[in-house]
């Protein structure tokens, strides 16, 4: 009978036999040599050390480990290590947050973009000036929600082996019987969706795909669901602005959720972040995005990132990042 035994800093697979089968397990290990069973010895050792413990948090092991050779020791809901990538970086699952995404020819998006979740259950959703339209898929339920814009980055539960799809509107882009301004830092869920189809505005409503999502937004303009501010985006654009200070900043509160000095922060601190990834130094992202020194910079990727400079340069973090895209200069709003 083949039972599991878990004790503090192990675990263990073992053979309970009786009568014959302790003689014949016996007389089998008495054939290995002294060098064999050293080894085994070893590799059970093994099972307690860090490199079993970096394999529970999901951190793949490179080929030639020798964790890879103690498999069959190992309990059968034990994670296994992920297959290597291929050369060309591709490659079998694995244990994290995969996100894909592109950019759209249509003025009302920002950017379409789908993800899946393996082995991990929390992100740091960074701040973002635009609201969204999400889809998604966990244990055969499909749900839908609007995600209003983030002023800032929070932590973010992730449900495990879930599949996502998003479309992120563009500023100034909005529904006029949807208030964006009371979705900032918040969500508000389509109940009843189904597989097929969601009902929003007294319609039914098909579900969009990743390849298509301009046509469903397309239909969405058509229908008077969707509309755009033609003064926001002429300034966003860089455009001057043929209204007062006041009525423009309330059409941006009213079109965005967030006010126009928010939009600009949190451009800027997404670019900022964008730039130190791609190695730039910290001292030339300051000068470059106007940040006053040092210390302003880090408190701007602290609340809008959630992340330090030293811990954008991490390749590898222990928590993944939402989307962060490449964007433009940041138009002064």
């Amino acid at each position: 009978m083949v039972k599991e035994e878990v004790v503090p800093g192990r675990h263990r697979r073992y053979c309970d036999l009786t009568g014959h089968g302790r003689k014949a397990l016996a007389e089998e290990t008495a054939r290995l040599s002294s060098n064999t069973r050293s080894c085994f010895h070893a590799l059970s050792e093994l099972l307690s050390s860090s490199a079993v413990r970096a394999v529970r948090l999901g951190y793949a092991l490179p080929p030639w480990s020798p964790i890879h050779a103690v498999g069959a020791l190992t309990s059968p809901d034990f994670p296994r290590v992920p297959p290597p990538p291929d050369a060309d970086g591709r490659g079998g699952s694995r244990m994290g947050l995969e996100v894909e995404s592109r950019s759209s020819d249509s003025p009302y998006i920002e950017r379409v973009w789908r993800s899946s979740s393996h082995g991990v259950n929390r992100m740091t959703s960074i701040a973002t000036p635009h609201w969204e339209l999400v889809f998604w898929e966990h244990r055969g339920q499909v749900n839908v929600a609007f995600h209003g814009p983030e002023s800032r980055a929070t932590p973010a539960p992730v449900p495990d082996d879930a599949r996502f799809f998003g479309i992120s509107f563009s500023l100034g882009t909005s529904m006029p019987h949807l208030r964006i301004d009371r979705l900032v830092d918040g969500s508000a869920e389509i109940p009843g969706a189904t597989r097929r189809s969601f009902w929003l505005k007294g319609s039914t409503w098909r579900l969009p795909g990743y390849d298509d999502a301009e046509a469903f937004v397309g239909r969405l303009v058509r229908e008077d669901v969707l509309a755009c501010d033609p003064i926001v985006a002429a300034v966003l654009r860089g455009a001057p602005a043929d209204v007062s200070d006041r009525t423009l900043q309330r059409r941006f509160v009213a079109a965005t959720g967030l006010t126009r000095g928010a939009i600009r922060q949190i451009g800027r601190a997404r670019q900022a972040a964008d730039l130190i990834r791609d190695g730039v130094p910290a001292h030339d992202v300051i000068d470059r995005l106007g940040y006053f020194d040092q210390p302003h910079l880090a408190r701007s990727l602290s609340r809008y990132i959630g992340r330090t400079a030293t811990q954008l340069g991490d390749r590898d973090p222990a928590e993944p990042l939402s989307l962060l895209y490449k964007t433009p200069a940041p138009v002064s709003v």
